[in-house]
């Protein structure tokens, strides 16, 4: 199933359903929730996925910080980058990633150089 697949990359399935000729979101969510089989795959699929995204923001955190014009490093762009990540892989997975989640989210000027 391509829906498997975008979601092991890291896409979210709302960005998948909103390609032309997929199935939307509801309709997805639907054999999802018919067939349990289904249901433990797309399980899976979601947190490969989550690890792919992981893997990018730690990998964004880790790049060296490229000077603005006046040759200063600008901190609060890369803060900016790392919460979306963050806060992307939270929101796809609450129940999984809850507590800790919710403690990252409060750490967001710390995230952000301040």
């Amino acid at each position: 199933m391509a829906a498997l697949d975008a979601l092991v990359s890291g896409q979210t399935l709302s960005d998948f359903c909103l390609q032309p000729g997929r199935p939307d979101r509801r309709t997805i969510t639907r054999w999802v929730a018919a067939d349990p089989v289904l249901q433990a795959r797309f399980t899976e699929a979601r947190h490969l996925g989550h690890d792919v995204i992981a893997e990018a923001t730690l990998q964004l955190a880790d790049a060296p910080l490229p000077a603005g014009p006046d040759g200063r490093i600008d901190r609060t762009e890369l803060g900016r980058l790392v919460d979306d990540k963050t806060a992307a892989v939270v929101y796809q997975s609450p129940n999984f990633f809850g507590v800790i989640g919710a403690i990252q989210l409060q750490r967001k000027p710390q995230l952000r150089g301040a």
